[in-house]
């Protein structure tokens, strides 16, 4: 819906009283009318400003929204915080959306939206939502070699690296972990520009393979951040000792 002065009103009434065809009349106001709205918006544009808007269209690389005066495009990344693979997971066509320009080109007429907000980022103050020392809860979302990722929130997740999940060594996060398990961790560190946590579940309750303790695993795990080097420099000059006896 376009918006017409008085003026442009009269002239659509008249036309009408007359009973002549208004059809390429309309159009032609309508298009002068759009220049107009098209010429204002270009002069007052800027980086940050928000408009309102109707999504237009759809496509595998974002949405289209008319702007009332001109098209700008809201790319798939801008969607969601979190990944997505197709724009209609979060809009449809004929949705009003608040949006705001990220980026434009006057000459081209080509212009970017951004349509996710900052406060919306699972990530957006994460400082204050999770402290070191806090007990968490969450769930295995993803096992690699140096350990698991457990999700916390949606869109939050944090590494349990390998040597701390367990009392004792263990070669494999899948020894004692599982897809899906829900388990309660202790927050080591949190780095929001980094977007990573380092959560522990050895230091709330250690998950130690079956029958550990028979098969005389030790309970000085040799991954990264634990170190043997000072019981072998020990038992190297006890050994010094003794020789330097005999």
């Amino acid at each position: 819906g376009y918006k017409f002065d008085t003026n442009t009103l009269d002239k659509i009434t008249e036309l009408v009283k007359n009973k002549r065809r208004v059809v390429g009349s309309c159009r032609q106001i309508i298009e002068e009318t759009k220049a107009k709205l098209s010429e204002e918006f270009w002069g007052n544009i800027e980086v940050g400003k928000e408009y309102s808007g109707t999504v237009k269209s759809l496509t595998k690389f974002g949405a289209f929204v008319d702007l009332g005066a001109v098209d700008g495009l809201i790319h798939i990344s801008e969607l969601s915080w979190k990944k997505i693979q197709d724009p209609a997971e979060v809009l449809t066509i004929g949705d009003v959306v608040k949006v705001r320009i990220l980026n434009f080109d006057p000459e081209t007429k080509k212009l970017s939206l951004g349509y996710r907000r900052i406060e919306d980022n699972p990530w957006y103050d994460i400082d204050r939502k999770y402290q070191a020392g806090d007990i968490v809860a969450g769930q295995v979302i993803r096992i690699v070699p140096f350990g698991a990722f457990v999700e916390l929130e949606p869109g939050v997740e944090g590494l349990v690296h390998i040597s701390q999940i367990s009392s004792v060594r263990i070669a494999r996060a899948e020894e004692v972990l599982h897809i899906g398990m829900n388990v309660e961790m202790k927050v080591l560190e949190v780095n929001s520009e980094l977007k990573k946590i380092s959560l522990s579940i050895r230091e709330v309750a250690p998950i130690d393979p079956p029958h550990a303790a028979d098969e005389g695993f030790t309970d000085a795990p040799e991954h990264e951040g634990y170190s043997n080097e000072h019981v072998e420099e020990f038992a190297n000059t006890i050994g010094n000792i003794l020789g330097d006896q005999k």
